[in-house]
């Protein structure tokens, strides 16, 4: 019996076949590699094209192109140092050596501790396991996909102070970008419509907008939500801050580990505050009222 030859496959049925089978589900660490490329493009992108806009508004006056050159770079360094200071700061990892430093050679599960199942080691309290980071982190309060690592309790202040940071810097950018754009795009009633990307998009191909104007419509559009997002996330963990609770303890309504005061908790993440504004200058090590490990459980006032 004669048996006939296989034909190859087309290419038609090598892309069905390949998107058949592939997995679409996005995985921990492209959430996290998506998180951080999109900090460092629109970092890296706002830092060029403010120079570019700043030739482009104030070429002619050096003193105020001077100025503005000074509040690019100071904006850049700020987010810059507070983002390799969230990134980099890694202290805030619980292992078999802090039990042994809090209580040593004991080894059962101290009171107020318990087993993490997966690090296989006993953590304090307000301690958690990151399922992004594989680790359990001393005062976990969220993982940012943005710096690719765990908000914990020793480097919770660098990213407060990069928030900050990101809100100036990301108005700062939209004020350059919309002034630029309002030389020829006036903003009015209905010119402020070609400011959405979407309408800028068929601006540019009816021939009526250039590509960088649409290329800065489009960047605004991402400006202005990164603008908002570095209010909302400042706010909320101030707010949590102020009240000495994280993320997770304020979905559980777990208030029980605040101090007595609200500059005590301020105390707890910024260390002595009179050194806050130099922070926001250079990052550096501060002495925190607290260890991260040891809490004082506040009793609860009846009625509260």
């Amino acid at each position: 019996m004669e048996l006939r030859e296989r034909k190859p496959p087309t290419l038609k049925e090598k892309f069905s076949d390949h998107y058949k089978n592939r997995d679409f589900t996005v995985k921990k660490t492209q959430i996290n590699t998506i998180g951080v490329a999109f900090f460092w493009g629109m970092w890296i992108s706002l830092f060029i094209e403010g120079h570019i806009l700043t030739f482009q508004l104030y070429g002619d006056n050096w003193i105020k192109t001077g100025v503005i050159f000074v509040l690019i770079w100071f904006s850049a360094w700020q987010s810059f140092i507070n983002w390799f200071g969230t990134y980099l700061v890694d202290v805030s990892k619980v292992d078999a050596a802090v039990k042994e430093k809090h209580h040593p050679g004991i080894l059962e599960t101290p009171t107020g501790w318990y087993n993490c199942p997966n690090c296989q080691v006993d953590v304090p309290p307000r301690s958690f396991h990151c399922k992004y980071c594989n680790k359990c982190v001393l005062k976990r309060d969220h993982h940012c996909f943005f710096t690719n690592s765990c908000i914990g309790f020793y480097n919770e202040r660098f990213f407060i102070i990069m928030c900050i940071s990101l809100i100036w810097c990301n108005a700062f950018a939209s004020f350059l970008q919309v002034t630029y754009l309002n030389q020829t795009i006036p903003l009015s009633l209905f010119g402020i419509l070609n400011y959405f990307a979407p309408v800028a998009f068929f601006q540019m191909l009816f021939g009526n907008m250039t590509f960088f104007q649409f290329f800065l419509t489009l960047h605004l559009f991402f400006t202005v939500g990164c603008f908002f997002s570095a209010i909302f996330f400042t706010y909320y963990h101030l707010f949590l801050i102020c009240y000495g609770m994280t993320s997770f303890e304020s979905t559980k309504k777990m208030n029980i580990y605040s101090h007595d005061t609200v500059l005590d908790n301020l105390r707890s993440v910024f260390g002595a505050l009179r050194w806050i504004p130099l922070q926001f200058i250079f990052p550096f090590r501060v002495d925190q009222i607290d260890d991260g490990v040891n809490w004082n459980i506040r009793k609860r006032v009846k009625g509260n």
